[in-house]
């Protein structure tokens, strides 16, 4: 996915808001001081010009973002998915595996899909500030023609209708995409039936399909030419990625992992480059001739993903 807060637009973006905002208090200050004398709606006026301006430019910079640079194609060559900084929150762990070793045209489809979300949250918001600095300058220009009370019958209710909408919106948005398993299929994984994955199910509570308590979700596929293999059930997860590896095994005391006597001498280096983190509590890597395993027993939504980039990592220290 490509970042939006990045690049020379997001610099120049952050020099137009801090410098304007600073601009504008610095002449309003004037402006109220030299015209303290005439009348209110003069001093608004003035003072509104520049407001109104910079306010236009902050929505029309995030329309160019959202329609432009947020469209463009993720850069897959830009992205080294073995940077410890991939782990500073789990959307940017997502996007980078799924740029390294998921489905590009996948990821694609659904930056389309989540944008158009986005899109429609973005322009009721939008709407509201557009209703505000509207009835504003109504306010200013044609105020002697007006009722007494247009702010309270007309201006105010508008801007709660708004506001009731902006808070509404997200939940419609979360119905339109609820069940969407796209967040899945970017990695190059699918979620799979119970019964067709019967043979290879490894089973959280044991190492039978009928331990799996109801309600488990199970993850499989292929990234990176290695099959991988993932049960899920509330704060218990199991994570197997296949590959012959040197029998070692990884505890985590607090979120700190600490690799056991016999671990190879590459995985306790890149251990060690790891920092104590809730993300590895609860969690035993286990190695041997058929792979790296990981059990979690932990609170968090989905947090086998982190276990699947630590196993892949793993493996890729010991090819070496």
């Amino acid at each position: 996915m490509n970042r939006l807060h990045e690049g020379i637009d997001y610099l120049l973006y952050r020099i137009y808001v801090w410098g304007g905002f600073t601009a504008i208090v610095i002449y309003s200050t004037i402006v109220s001081l030299n015209l303290e004398k005439e009348p209110v709606e003069k001093i608004l006026s003035s003072v509104g010009i520049p407001i109104t301006l910079w306010v236009l430019g902050i929505l029309v910079y995030w329309w160019w973002v959202f329609l432009f640079k947020g469209r463009r194609d993720p850069d897959r060559q830009s992205v080294d998915i073995s940077r410890i900084g991939n782990l500073k929150s789990w959307t940017i762990l997502h996007n980078s595996m799924a740029l390294s070793g998921g489905s590009y045209e996948e990821l694609k489809r659904s930056e389309k899909r989540s944008n158009r979300g986005l899109i429609l949250w973005y322009g009721m918001q939008n709407l509201l500030v557009l209703w505000v600095l509207g009835n504003f300058w109504v306010w200013v220009l044609f105020k002697e023609s007006l009722p007494p009370d247009y702010i309270i019958k007309v201006w105010a209710p508008g801007v709660v209708v708004f506001a009731i909408l902006m808070m509404l919106l997200p939940f419609l948005i979360f119905r339109m995409f609820k069940g969407d398993d796209s967040y899945i299929k970017v990695l190059g994984l699918n979620i799979m039936d119970i019964e067709s994955v019967k043979p290879a199910a490894l089973g959280i509570y044991g190492t039978y399909i009928e331990s799996l308590p109801p309600g488990t979700s199970i993850i499989a596929g292929e990234r990176l030419g290695k099959t991988v293999y993932i049960e899920a059930h509330g704060r218990q997860s199991l994570t197997r990625v296949w590959g012959r590896v040197p029998m070692f095994e990884v505890v985590s005391r607090s979120g700190k992992l600490e690799p056991g006597e016999n671990t190879p001498g590459e995985i306790k280096t890149f251990l060690h480059k790891l920092r104590k983190a809730k993300r590895w509590k609860g969690i035993i890597v286990k190695g041997d001739e058929d792979g790296i395993q990981i059990n979690r027993d932990s609170r968090g939504v989905n947090m086998w993903l982190y276990d699947l980039w630590l196993a892949e990592q793993l493996l890729e220290k010991l090819k070496r």
